[in-house]
């Protein structure tokens, strides 16, 4: 549908603003324009529409090189919704939109006296899609910068056109009308098989709507592609020279970039001053086992509160026996939620899990390795063999671990990855000691709805001088299975001691 061929140009005939551009873009495709300020992104799209001449190369829509066409063919063709174009502040809304069928009449205002029913039905639609029906009598002038938006974009409904080229159509809007415009656009380029090109400066935004990405920089064509290219980090932080971190989208397969602050972290930078322990207030009772962070830290977990990824200040785990007045009979996240209420923490931020067997021994460990600190906190529920109970239980009988809460705060700086990998470690580490000591799961091979799966918790300063090193993930891997290890030893050797004695 548009094909550019080594295009360079400018606003002088002495200097080029966009330098040999290549790009062909397919018929019914939503591509974006980005990069940074002055990167000729505006440039390009003028040169796209006709409205600025090459200094060389050569634009050609729908298989037609652009200057080919008359003024009221290309117009058919194409419509540009720029920067707050001019308008004569004594029209109404209506009638901005009536001049989007410029094109398909016979002059500039044939007939608006005595409009054709199909005029007036194609008009009234293109207010409805943009949603400004409700504007039609009002003066231009008397509205918002966003919805002054919205009217030019229902114009370029009322247009009719094949390709439509946008210059910051976001352009004054707020978050709700930003999704409503695009979510419009989206439909209309699936309905009605339209091609767009749009310039976007939110990322996140161009990667949620567009099909396609152009990348520029300088004036100059960096990258052409699927959104995914946006999930290269150093080309997007040497396009827009600012320090980003990207992911993906939970709900789309779309990446989602996030942008650093030069500003440093709340924790101090310098190994020599730091322990990691002097950050972690522990604290006991016979219902709760709660520590809290002196600030928030990147949190891993599969805790029934608070699980994936997320900062917190808060680790819970509470314990509430089926006897419990307060055990969770329905919603066990919500009597969670109530049990922080209770202890005046900030559920927000803070991880919670729970058990109903009783808190025989919560284990604490501190351990460093190097540069490596790790502070491991553990606890295990009593259990015993099937069909047997604690005042009947004999040392010939087999032991059975209850559920073992993992919690592992860490001094270091993890990417998404890291935090995988040490779940890994922590579950490899649990299940080692387990088999070492000859422990077996409370139900053999089946769970039941009274066993429910372990809970893993992992903390990171994300401390920036802390980052792992090449070749040195593996002494983090091995710091953190040591000391899970030796925790959970403990654990079951103090919890199987308290049923046996």
């Amino acid at each position: 549908m548009i094909s550019v061929q080594n295009l360079c140009g400018g606003y002088a005939s002495t200097k080029n603003v966009l330098h040999d551009i290549n790009l062909d873009i397919q018929e019914g495709e939503f591509v974006a324009l980005l990069g940074p300020n002055g990167s000729g992104k505006s440039t390009l799209l003028k040169m796209l529409s006709g409205v600025l001449q090459p200094t060389s190369g050569s634009v050609h829509l729908a298989g037609k090189d652009v200057n080919q066409y008359r003024p009221k063919e290309r117009a058919a063709l194409v419509a540009m919704l720029e920067q707050d174009p001019p308008f004569q502040p004594t029209l109404t809304v209506e009638e901005i939109v009536q001049l989007g069928r410029y094109p398909h009449q016979g002059g500039w205002f044939a007939g608006l006296s005595g409009r054709k029913q199909t005029e007036i039905d194609m008009v009234d639609k293109a207010m409805q899609w943009a949603n400004v029906s409700q504007y039609k009598h009002h003066l231009m002038h008397h509205l918002s910068g966003g919805e002054k938006q919205r009217v030019w974009l229902a114009k370029a409904f009322a247009q009719q056109p094949r390709i439509l080229l946008l210059d910051e159509p976001t352009n004054h809007m707020d978050m709700y009308h930003t999704l409503d415009m695009l979510n419009v656009l989206k439909r209309w380029q699936k309905e009605e098989n339209i091609t767009i090109v749009a310039i976007l400066h939110h990322l996140n935004i161009a990667a949620l709507y567009a099909d396609s990405v152009a990348l520029l920089q300088d004036g100059r064509l960096q990258d052409v592609g699927d959104v995914c290219i946006l999930r290269d980090e150093s080309k997007i932080s040497e396009v827009y020279d600012v320090r980003v971190h990207t992911t993906f989208h939970p709900l789309q397969p779309k990446p989602q970039m996030f942008l650093s602050p030069e500003v440093q972290g709340m924790l101090p930078e310098s190994t020599t001053t730091f322990t990691l322990q002097d950050q972690l207030s522990i604290m006991q009772t016979d219902t709760a086992c709660h520590i809290r962070t002196s600030v928030p830290f990147r949190t891993y977990s599969v805790a029934l509160h608070g699980s994936g990824l997320q900062w917190a200040t808060d680790y819970c785990n509470f314990y509430v026996p089926k006897t419990s007045k307060l055990y969770p009979r329905h919603d066990a996240k919500h009597a969670i939620e109530e049990w922080m209420k209770e202890l005046q923490i900030p559920s927000h931020q803070a991880i919670g899990m729970w058990t109903e067997k009783h808190p025989c021994h919560t284990v604490v460990l501190h351990q460093a390795d190097g540069k490596v600190q790790v502070s491991v906190v553990v606890s295990t529920g009593e259990n015993h063999a099937e069909g047997g109970s604690f005042s009947s239980f004999k040392k010939s009988e087999t032991l059975h671990t209850g559920k073992i809460n993992i919690m592992v705060f860490i001094d270091g700086y993890f990417n998404d990855a890291d935090f995988a990998q040490a779940m890994i470690s922590i579950a490899e580490a649990k299940e080692k000691a387990r088999f070492d000591l000859q422990m077996t799961r409370s139900n053999g091979p089946n769970f039941n709805e009274e066993t429910s799966a372990d809970n893993m918790v992992v903390a990171c300063t994300q401390r920036a001088a802390m980052a792992p090193s090449e070749g040195c993930e593996w002494l983090l891997r091995k710091t953190v299975g040591e000391a899970v290890y030796e925790a959970v030893t403990r654990a079951i050797q103090k919890t199987t001691s308290n049923i046996v004695n």
